[in-house]
């Protein structure tokens, strides 16, 4: 599935991955997982703008649907922190 066809909270059940990385349809939620490694080469260049072009579809089906009043009352999970490598 490209990400074009992707239709980011139409179901539930569509899932796009991009190398590593899935991103699950739900009714209210999306849900990303996995990992994406990208370095230098053809196919990282490909794989970086299949997910720019995603999370571009995503950010304006929430923005439209925000300004819609469709909003979902989910918890907020903690402030994102960065640490230090332990390696």
């Amino acid at each position: 599935m490209s990400a074009i066809e992707f239709k980011p909270l139409e179901d539930a059940d569509s899932v796009i991955s991009i190398g590593g990385l899935s991103v699950e349809n739900g009714s209210d939620t999306l849900l990303v997982n996995g990992s994406l490694e990208l370095a230098r080469d053809e196919k990282s260049i490909e794989r970086a703008r299949q997910l720019a072009e995603l999370f571009s579809k995503i950010a304006n089906k929430l923005d439209a649907d925000v300004k819609a009043g469709l909003t979902s009352d989910l918890v907020e999970e903690s402030a994102v922190t960065e640490i230090s490598n332990p390696f």
